[in-house]
């Protein structure tokens, strides 16, 4: 496969960060070694690089941590997922009573100046959070952070990964005129769409991990949006219609 065949599946924000992902694909093509990316990866990235296996002399991996992790990590001709270069943090915060969320955690550790990118997806449950990030940062935000949310907490790398949680969810129903992306985010949160507009233009919102501008997009069953200050959703099903002949649609909030 060529470059500019390959660049060409992607978006044209992404292709900066693909066309390392390219240069590794050749790399493993030529060694037929083990190659490891050490960056997560949204799905808008990790199933293209997937959807080409039979184009290329290299088999594909991926590995987000949890099961149907949504960020992933991506390999070349690995033996084991097991080998990926990441590890598992487990933060726990010692105030049961004040309510710490996953906005906070992301938040303290981005602080740091780390980006997003050298974390896996967070899950978050009572008062503990499992943090799937690049081996090379894992002792850093160790040795960074004592507190969440003015919270103390204690930070351990996990030595197994059996017994790991599953994702968490809150379930919605909500309605909506139609499923443009600007009435289904007035739906999710109940501002206005007029703020929704201004939330699009200011890059606040996210339809499957890219900025959404279009406030006539169409969202989709299976599609996930992630709204500045709201959190993630994911859009589960239409499950039928108002009497006024709006659309109930079931989302899934992540906690």
């Amino acid at each position: 496969m060529d470059k500019k065949r390959f660049l060409s599946l992607f978006n044209e924000e992404d292709k900066i960060e693909v066309s390392a992902i390219f240069d590794k694909i050749q790399l493993a093509e030529k060694t037929q070694g083990e190659i490891f990316l050490k960056e997560f990866y949204p799905p808008r990235i990790w199933r293209k690089v997937q959807d080409i296996q039979n184009e290329i002399y290299a088999s594909i991996g991926t590995f987000g941590i949890f099961e149907h992790a949504e960020r992933r990590m991506i390999s070349f001709n690995c033996s084991s997922e097991y080998q990926m270069p990441v590890k598992v943090l487990l933060i726990k915060t010692s105030n049961k009573f004040q309510r710490v969320e996953h906005k906070d955690y992301l938040g303290s550790i981005m602080s740091l100046g780390i980006k997003r990118s050298k974390l896996g997806d967070l899950i978050v449950i009572d008062n503990l959070c499992y943090v799937p990030c690049t081996e090379d940062i894992a002792s850093y935000i160790i040795d960074s952070i004592s507190k969440i949310k003015n919270t103390p907490c204690k930070i351990e790398i996990l030595s197994s990964y059996d017994n790991l949680p599953e994702y968490q969810y809150d379930e919605l129903v909500i309605t909506t005129t139609s499923l443009r992306v600007d009435s289904v985010v007035s739906g999710i949160t109940g501002i206005s769409r007029s703020k929704g507009l201004s939330a699009l233009s200011s890059g606040g919102i996210l339809l499957n991990y890219s900025a959404v501008y279009d406030k006539s997009k169409l969202v989709s069953t299976g599609d996930t949006l992630t709204l500045r200050t709201y959190g993630k959703f994911s859009i589960k099903e239409i499950i039928g219609e108002t009497k006024s002949g709006r659309l109930k649609v079931k989302v899934l909030k992540f906690k």
